[in-house]
């Protein structure tokens, strides 16, 4: 089912039978899903609906997806004004990662005497990830470009490799979602999920 629209319609009506109780109208107002490897991806419109549907109906929709697919998936709510939380099949949350700002790109990073170095290390990040400066760690006032830097990274593998995933979150974010799989005993699932990325 690769790139291919779910049935919207018929998802709505699973999930109402099925799930009345969690059930809200505006869900017919959410963008119909796109199954993208073995991923389900719906559009929501504000982070308020986004944190509801993540902390409260991953897992409905996912059985609602399995049962009226017949495939296994995972759902992914996406906000554009927020980041992203993977919900897998057993109702776990992963870590959210943020939004890549598409402009900050290596072709649009000013280069001078100061961040040489940087912009050097993570090209060649990109050209062997895993092998060179792993881990990266770049430090700096701010404003100097660590952020563009980063995303430049991630946008530049994306391209290369169209498959890989990698997740670019804040420290704090990381640390929040660290706490609450410790308090969820999810730590095992935590540490699997980070690793499974191919860029963090």
């Amino acid at each position: 089912m690769a790139g291919e629209a779910i049935p919207w319609t018929e998802l709505l009506r699973t999930l109402r039978a099925d799930y009345s109780e969690l059930y809200r109208s505006w869900f017919e107002d959410l963008t119909p899903g796109i199954v993208e490897r073995g991923e389900l991806r719906i559009t929501v419109p504000d982070s308020a609906r986004a944190d509801y549907l993540r902390n409260q109906c991953g897992r409905a929709f996912i059985q609602s997806a399995i049962s009226l697919t017949g495939y296994l998936m995972t759902v992914r709510f996406v906000c554009e004004n927020d980041g992203e939380t993977l919900i897998r099949s057993d109702g776990t949350a992963v870590i959210r990662t943020a939004p890549l700002n598409p402009d900050y790109r290596f072709d649009q990073f000013v280069v001078g005497p100061s961040n040489r170095l940087a912009h050097a290390a993570c090209r060649a990040v990109c050209t062997q990830p895993g092998t060179l400066y792993n881990p990266l760690f770049i430090h700096g006032a701010s404003g100097l470009g660590k952020t563009h830097l980063l995303q430049a990274i991630c946008a530049e593998m994306q391209e290369a490799n169209p498959g890989a995933r990698c997740m670019y979150v804040s420290c704090e974010t990381f640390v929040n979602e660290f706490v609450r799989a410790i308090e969820h005993g999810e730590l095992a699932d935590f540490r699997n999920r980070a690793r499974e990325a191919n860029a963090l």
